[in-house]
């Protein structure tokens, strides 16, 4: 199984650096570590929980989430958070790419994966300290392997 993780992982990675034309985070399991500066358009894809189902053959089905994460850098401004509303809104377009994207070409792999359903949508996390804006979504990939 670690092998089809490690290749939807690439693909995925793929699928959201084509549709976004953001660059891979520094730090991917800590956003917060990230700076505005170095990271203004970044991604992140990490695979999380999985559930496996036994089948009647050699066959197992998994459904694994995977997290895609989009980040931007802003500035801020005393005046308004109008740059920051124009960050979030950019995020959710992008994202809707991606969404797309996914499920269109089946997270890149049509001959691995099954379905790719979009589990959820998180509210965009703020990070002031960091001047960084981020938006996940969760994606549950189904995929099938042989047991041998």
């Amino acid at each position: 199984m670690s092998n089809l993780v490690e290749q939807i992982l690439d693909a995925i990675e793929l699928e959201v650096e084509n549709e976004t034309g953001f660059a891979k985070l520094k730090y991917n399991y800590n956003i917060a570590m990230n700076d505005a500066i170095k990271n203004s358009k970044r991604f992140g894809v990490r695979p999380k929980e999985a559930s496996v189902t036994s089948g009647i053959t050699n066959v197992y089905t998994v459904d694994h989430t995977f997290t895609v994460d989009l980040v931007l850098g802003y500035e801020s401004n005393a005046q308004n958070d109008a740059t920051l509303q124009t960050r979030v809104k950019t995020l959710y377009n992008k994202m809707d790419e991606v969404i797309k994207a996914m499920h269109l070409n089946k997270a890149g792999l049509p001959s691995i994966v099954l379905v790719v359903n979009l589990d959820s949508i998180a509210e965009p996390e703020i990070n002031e300290e960091n001047k960084i804006v981020s938006l996940s979504a969760d994606f549950i990939i189904k995929y099938r392997n042989t047991v041998d």
